[in-house]
């Protein structure tokens, strides 16, 4: 964290777990504005240190009752769900079984390419992908981008970084007007919650800046209100 008046640092913290925190924020924030209230089954692909806070994430917002977790040789996915308490959760190894009732599908990998089949979900899916994040990798299909309300954090950069939307949109299966919003014009009461009259939702993060700094300062924040960390003399 950098002093904005002075340009000198005034705090050094792990990128990688405050990365998993907003992450996970900017998924919640569009469960809540986007999936229905009663979403209760949550299909999640991945299992890395990204999975744990999605799903404490959605669990803050809806009352999920059943996450089902796909990883790849699946012994990450078995650790995972055996941590998971006060929610039924099991490992799958079927990505079609997983889907198959889910009313939440979250991606958090490194795919290359889809990681299930999207054809066949049911209207009223919510589908959220924060894991592929260049250009010529996607974790979801040109199906679901097609059939859904397609929201973003920030359209320049989804535009340029998610393989997700760039791929369809390269292909003509889409346009760039694909995007419907983006998660700020929704809060800030410019846009609508929910479906918008699609079949799906589909929330696709690739993080911004500014997410880093506001949840560095939020940490910050509180550890200089409990007195936590070591304080560094320079």
């Amino acid at each position: 964290m950098i002093d904005d008046e002075t340009g000198l640092p005034v705090a050094l913290m792990d990128a990688g777990e405050l990365t998993a925190i907003r992450t996970a924020a900017a998924a919640g924030l569009a469960a809540r504005l986007l999936s229905r209230t009663e979403s209760r089954v949550l299909a999640i692909f991945g299992a890395g240190v990204q999975a744990p806070r999605q799903i404490e994430a959605i669990r803050a917002v809806r009352p999920i009752e059943e996450v089902r977790v796909v990883s790849q040789g699946g012994d990450s996915a078995r650790r995972l769900a055996s941590s998971l308490g006060g929610v039924d959760a099991r490992a799958v190894a079927d990505p079609g079984v997983a889907v198959d009732g889910a009313d939440i599908i979250v991606a958090v990998t490194t795919s290359g390419t889809p990681v299930f089949d999207g054809t066949r979900l049911p209207a009223g899916t919510h589908v959220s992908g924060s894991g592929s994040f260049m250009p010529h990798m996607r974790e979801i299909g040109s199906e679901v981008v097609t059939r859904a309300r397609v929201v973003v954090e920030e359209r320049e950069a989804v535009l340029e970084e998610a393989g997700d939307l760039v791929i369809p949109i390269r292909e003509g299966l889409v346009t760039a007007d694909v995007i419907d919003a983006d998660l700020g014009e929704i809060v800030n009461g410019d846009a609508p919650e929910g479906s918008a009259g699609r079949e799906l939702t589909f929330f696709k993060s690739v993080g911004t800046a500014v997410q880093d700094v506001a949840i560095g300062a939020e940490v910050l924040g509180r550890a200089e209100a409990e007195g936590v960390g070591r304080v560094v003399k320079v």
